[in-house]
Formats: structure tokens, C-alpha cells, sequence
């Protein structure tokens, strides 16, 4: 029955193929400008067919080698738009000959000829569709300007003399290329379809020819000419078919082959017995039987469907191109609860969302309407707390076209967290060998400068009572362009600056030494909260200062005494102001303003508070969802590592508190530090 119905099929096709080619014949005879319009017009729509096609299909492809071919059949069906439009007779562009249409003609085979032979590179290789979409538009932009504005694209046609040698020459360079694209794709046989492959064959083949063809004609309109057309639509065609067939495989098609047997002998065992009802009665009972029989194998092989539909775990939903729900499985029934149970003969968007037409944007519905393959990832319908992976599954018709479609939901929640995880702790694997290498690389020119600020503190105690013996001489003098008595006093707290500086550093290693070797806990001692962060603020102010227009800073006089690690607290705090300073665009805005504010909070007893609020350019979600991740920044490469936020934030968290951040997108940010003191 199957090689009858291919038979009949491959009749009716070869058929109506060669009515189509003698209508277009006779059409030449009639007309032969509207013959080449016809013919060119086939061959421009599948040129643009083949694109659609290739790049609606581009998602679940095998390769990236037909996504090539239909960018690249888009510009040479463009070539070709043009060509026709040029060809004598049409009149659009006036004051041209056979020789423009000519020279459209042989660059837009070029294109096409060196596309065939690019196009295996691309089998297993990433195709970088914007690159592919410019160097395209640039040839073909190069093409038409040579041909149109420069003049400098060489003659193809001489009126009278008919092709040029440059026109013959260049057809067989362009068979030569056809040739080596089919050695090409044979070196990569093995990662086509049999029929597909052969499909591409034949198609570079009646190229071929068509450019033979095309190096015989002395007219436009002569008998060479009218063959080269016809071999390229078909060549064009079978390019489209290829890609068809590529394109649209369709993934539990066959799961309905049985039932659907099953079905159609059951409806030609119904004929036979009306018709032989009257005449045989003594065999009807037989007939019945078998009736029966067939009904039996049919509700089992439903019986069956049904229960492999049952046995999977993810909910399954069959879907007709209407929409409507046709069969759910038991996951699907107990995902969607009471709507699940009644849903069986209901539109989809009817059924889960009470609506009378489908759903805006939504991917299944598009799908299904458009008769394609879909894949996506959403938020879950039922539960937005959970992630999902839709996947809709054309089944086709032994007859041709889609008539059902299969939903596969399933549940991502926890591989998309794993993954997290994941790229996490990958993230601080990284993270501990850097730290540890920037403590050993930091510690070292550190302590030549810990060592060597004693000396120079001996040096200058050694000549500051030399200089204060001559500055009694001299009353007036003035070094660094200060009194001398001001100048004294500033080269010592100079040197306990550099000094505090260097302890600094050395307390930030000893840290960054703690991240890669957690374990090591600091001594805790009672502090004076007020002085730690004034010294902090001192340290920040000419950062801040020159990025920002206001600095305020709002601390009580009445800040307790408190047990904190204060290098952590002097470290969160730098970086919280630092990070401020760099939240603006422009350096010293007029508006631009910080303000710290640190305080006890009335409503807890020992909880101090510390806000950092700016009103720079402020975060949007995303960039709020990862703003203490290690490693992630918006800075450039040269403005920071994307750790400062990440250590803000686990020292927050070893010394028992918490961090909140609040922003708006153009408005500014709000860091808030809440630490519960002993």
C-alpha cells in the first residue's frame, strides 16, 4: 500500500512538474519577456523560501551549513530581483541594453557558485550570523556600485556580437567552482541525510548545466537562453527541497503510525462491508469479525499509546493545530489539578487561562499556528517559583503536514541550580588561588616598607634638631612653601600616615590570607566605633571628593564603645564609600552627592547601622541579582576585578550581620550594613 501511494504521489509530482515546464514553454512562445519574468520570479521565491525556511529552522538544525545557504540564497535571489528588472523589455532602467541584465546575471552565479563551495566549511564549524549578514551585504553593495555608479564591471553582452569572452569565461570558471563545491561536499557525505545529500548533488549538477547553457546564446531571447532558465529554477528547487527536508525533521512522528494504520484499515474494512452487505450475506458474519478484530487492535494500540503516555514522568500534552487538547497524560493531569480534568476537548488557552482567543506571545501557541518545532525555558505556569523546558513536537501526517502536536514540560529548576552551583564554586576555586597570590605578591614590596619607615623615622629624628637650631636663625623660613614649625609637624604625621598605611595593608593581606585559608579568627577587642570611622572617612575624602560634589557624613557623638573586628569594619567601609565614588558617570557633578551615615538603631538595642547612599547611575535587576557575586563587574577591564562587593559582603557575614542593598536605575543606590554588637 506504501509503494502504491509513493507511486501515485511521485506520478502526480513528475506531472505536474511537466505541465508547469510546457505551460512556461508555450508562455515563451506567446511572450518571451513574461516567460523570464515567470521564471525568474519562481526561482527569486524560492531563493527567499530557502531563507525563511533555513533561518526559522535554524534553532534544532543538524548544521549550521543550510542556515548558510538560505542567508546566502537571500542575496543572490536579491541579485537576481534585480536582474530581472533590468532585462530588456522591462523598461525600469532606461537607456540599458542586454548587457546590464547580462552582468546582474554572472555576478549573482558568481555569488552563488562561490557559496555552494564556502558552505561545507560551515558543516562543522559555529556560524556567526552577523558577520555572514554583513560580508554579504558588503559583496553585494561592491557588485552593484561597479556595475551602476563606477561603470567598472566588465562588458558581458555586445549588441550585434552577442557574449563577450569575459561572459564565456567566466561561466566556465563558474561550472569550475560548481564542480569543486561538489568535491567539497563529498568530503562530507557522512554528515548528510542520503537523500538530502544527493538532493545538493543535483542541484550543483543542473547548475552546471545552466551555466553551460548560458555560454551558447548570441539574444536574450534565444533558445540557450530559455534552457539556461529552466535548469536554474530547477536547480533553485532542489536547493529549497533539500533544506525542506533538513529542516523539519520532526521528532515522535512515528508514534501515531500504527493508530493511524490501524485507523485507515479499519475505515476500508467499513467500505467493503457496505458494498458487499447485500450480495454476501453469508460472509458478513465473518466480515464483522474481523470488524471486531480491527476495533480490538485499534483500542489496544490506543490502550497502549495511552499508557506509554502515562508511564512518562513529565507531564505530555497532544495538541491538534487548532489548539485544542486532546490528550493529557497523568503528570499533566496532576500539574495543572482541577483544570487538568476537565480540560480533554478545550482550547488550551480556554481550559488553563479561561480565555476566548490564545494567549499574547505565547511560543506554544505561535508554534503550533505556525507548524514548526519550539524550545524555550520559562518560569513555571503553575508555580513561578520553579523553572521550565517546553518543548512542542510536530508529529506529521503519512499524508503530508502536521496534524498533532506533543508539549513536553519538564521541571529545571534543580539542574539550572546545580549548574549555579556549579559555576560557583568553580568561581571561588579561583577565587582562593588569586587571593592567595595577590597576599604573596602584595606582602613582599610591603614590607620593605614597614621595615624601612623606622629607619627614616631615625633619619629625621636625627636631622630635625640640626634643622630646628637653624630655623631659630631663621624665623621666617619656609619649606615646601609652609612655616617650618608647620612643615616639621606634617613630615612626622607623613611618616605615621605611611606607617598606618602599611599597617593597613598588612591587616588587608592578613584577610585576603583568611579567604584562601578559612579558619584563622582575629582576637576581638572593645573599640571606640566613633574614631574607626572618622580615620575611614579621612582615608576616603580625597577619592570622594574629587568624583563627588557633597560628601555628608552623619555620626553622633554618642557612638558606644562596641566589640568589633575593626580591620573588617575599616575594610567594609572603604569599600562601600570607593564604590560610591565610582557610581558617576561625570567626576564632580553638580548634583552628585554621597552621604554616610552611621548610628544606632532605636528600635534594637546594640544594633549599629551604616548606610552608604549615592545618587549616581543606580542598578537594574540583573545587575542587583549579581551585585555580590565574585568576579562580576560593570566596570572596564582597568576599573575593577568584581571581588571588592564579594569580600564587602562575607565580612559582613563573619562578623554576624547583614548587608541590603536598595536601587533604582538613574537614581542612585543605598547600601545599608546592620551588625548586632556584643
Amino acid at each position: 500500500m506504501e509503494a502504491q501511494t509513493f507511486t501515485t504521489a511521485s506520478w502526480v509530482r513528475v506531472s505536474t512538474w511537466t505541465l508547469i515546464l510546457v505551460g512556461l514553454y508555450l508562455t515563451s512562445l506567446y511572450d518571451y519577456l513574461l516567460f523570464h519574468t515567470l521564471v525568474e520570479l519562481f526561482s527569486i521565491l524560492i531563493a527567499f523560501g530557502t531563507f525563511a525556511i533555513a533561518w526559522n529552522c535554524r534553532r534544532f538544525m543538524d548544521n549550521t551549513y543550510f542556515l548558510f545557504l538560505g542567508v546566502a540564497y537571500l542575496f543572490i535571489g536579491g541579485l537576481d530581483l534585480v536582474h530581472v528588472l533590468a532585462y530588456t523589455g522591462m523598461g525600469v532602467f532606461p537607456g540599458h541594453k542586454t548587457n546590464l541584465p547580462t552582468q546582474l546575471w554572472i555576478s549573482a552565479r558568481y555569488l552563488e557558485s562561490l557559496s555552494l563551495l564556502i558552505a561545507p566549511a560551515f558543516i562543522v564549524r559555529a556560524i556567526k550570523k552577523r558577520i555572514i549578514f554583513i560580508a554579504y551585504i558588503l559583496a553585494v553593495s561592491l557588485i552593484l556600485a561597479t556595475i551602476f555608479y563606477w561603470h567598472i564591471f566588465p562588458d558581458c553582452f555586445v549588441e550585434g556580437l552577442g557574449l563577450t569572452t569575459f561572459k564565456k569565461v567566466s561561466e566556465y570558471v563558474i561550472s569550475f567552482i560548481l564542480v569543486g563545491s561538489i568535491v567539497h561536499l563529498f568530503k562530507h557525505k557522512k554528515d548528510f541525510n542520503k537523500n538530502i545529500f544527493w538532493l545538493l548533488i543535483s542541484s550543483i549538477v543542473v547548475t552546471i548545466g545552466s551555466e553551460l547553457a548560458f555560454t551558447f546564446y548570441i539574444s536574450a531571447y534565444g533558445f540557450s537562453n530559455l534552457a539556461g532558465h529552466f535548469l536554474k529554477a530547477i536547480s533553485f528547487y532542489l536547493i529549497y527541497k533539500a533544506i525542506i527536508e533538513s529542516s523539519l525533521v520532526r521528532p515522535y512522528s512515528l508514534i501515531f503510525r500504527t493508530l493511524k494504520k490501524n485507523e485507515e484499515d479499519l475505515n476500508k474494512l467499513n467500505l467493503e462491508l457496505e458494498k458487499r452487505v447485500e450480495q454476501r450475506t453469508a460472509e458478513l458474519q465473518k466480515e464483522i469479525v474481523e470488524r471486531k478484530e480491527v476495533q480490538n487492535a485499534l483500542l489496544k494500540s490506543r490502550a497502549m499509546l495511552q499508557s506509554v503516555f502515562d508511564g512518562i514522568s513529565e507531564p505530555l500534552l497532544l495538541l491538534d493545530k487548532n489548539l485544542t487538547l486532546k490528550t493529557l497524560n497523568k503528570s499533566a493531569v496532576k500539574y495543572y489539578g482541577n483544570k487538568g480534568r476537565d480540560a480533554l476537548g478545550k482550547a488550551c488557552y480556554r481550559a488553563f487561562k479561561e480565555r476566548s482567543e490564545p494567549c499574547e506571545e505565547c511560543v506554544i501557541a505561535s508554534a503550533v499556528l505556525e507548524g514548526r518545532h519550539g524550545d524555550f525555558e520559562r518560569k513555571g505556569f503553575m508555580d513561578p517559583e520553579r523553572l521550565e523546558r517546553v518543548v512542542i513536537y510536530p508529529v506529521k501526517r503519512k499524508s503530508g503536514g502536521n496534524g498533532s502536536y506533543i508539549i513536553r514540560i519538564s521541571d529545571i529548576t534543580e539542574s539550572k541550580m546545580m549548574e549555579r552551583r556549579m559555576v560557583q564554586n568553580e568561581k571561588m576555586a579561583s577565587l582562593g588561588v588569586l587571593i592567595s597570590g595577590i597576599a604573596h605578591e602584595i606582602n613582599n614590596p610591603n614590607n620593605y616598607i614597614s621595615v624601612n619607615i623606622p629607619i627614616l623615622r631615625d633619619y629625621l629624628k636625627v636631622v630635625m634638631p640640626i634643622m630646628d637650631e637653624y630655623a631659630k636663625k631663621y624665623p621666617d623660613l619656609e619649606i615646601m612653601h609652609m612655616p617650618y614649625a608647620e612643615f616639621r609637624e606634617d613630615a612626622f604625621e607623613l611618616l605615621e600616615n605611611i606607617q598606618h598605611g602599611s599597617r593597613k595593608i598588612k591587616s588587608i593581606v592578613q584577610d585576603l590570607k583568611g579567604f584562601s585559608k578559612p579558619g584563622n579568627h582575629k582576637t576581638i577587642e572593645k573599640v571606640d566605633l566613633k574614631p574607626a570611622v572618622e580615620k575611614v572617612v579621612s582615608f576616603c575624602r580625597s577619592k570622594l571628593e574629587s568624583n563627588v560634589k557633597t560628601f555628608n557624613v552623619h555620626i553622633p557623638e554618642t557612638l558606644a564603645e562596641a566589640a568589633v573586628e575593626t580591620q573588617f569594619l575599616e575594610q567594609v567601609l572603604i569599600n562601600l564609600l570607593i564604590n560610591a565614588a565610582e557610581a558617576f558617570d561625570h567626576s564632580a557633578d553638580e548634583s552628585s552627592m554621597v552621604d554616610l551615615s552611621v548610628s544606632m538603631n532605636a528600635g534594637r538595642k546594640n544594633q549599629l547601622v551604616i548606610e552608604v547612599r549615592d545618587n549616581g547611575k543606580g542598578m537594574d535587576e540583573e545587575t542587583l541579582e549579581k551585585v555580590f557575586d565574585p568576579f562580576y563587574t560593570t566596570k572596564s577591564l582597568e576599573g575593577g576585578t568584581g571581588l571588592g562587593l564579594y569580600i564587602v559582603h562575607n565580612l559582613v557575614e563573619r562578623m554576624g550581620g547583614q548587608i541590603e542593598v536598595e536601587s533604582t536605575l538613574g537614581q542612585g543606590t543605598n547600601f545599608k550594613v546592620i551588625l548586632d554588637l556584643n
